[in-house]
């Protein structure tokens, strides 16, 4: 996810993220839980959602983090 993206998400919003606990890094359903504004990137915080998905919220990185509206999908997207 790009800056400008990581930096506008809000609270409700729904995103995917990969699975960093898994070695298939599988896709997981999220809702952001809470967001720590900072200089350069926000902190998010996620919580995942569905089957499978972690309790309590995790703060991923930008990099494993997609927006369920944008049609973009990164490298391990693709590889699946």
């Amino acid at each position: 996810m790009l800056t400008l993206e990581w930096n506008a998400l809000r609270a409700g919003d729904r995103v995917f993220m990969h699975d960093a606990t898994k070695a298939t890094g599988a896709v997981i359903r999220g809702v952001v839980a809470t967001v720590n504004t900072h200089k350069v990137y926000n902190g998010v915080g996620i919580r995942g959602v569905g089957v499978g998905a972690r309790r309590g919220i995790v703060w991923p990185s930008p990099f494993v983090v997609h927006n369920v509206a944008s049609d973009k999908r990164c490298w391990r997207c693709q590889a699946a």
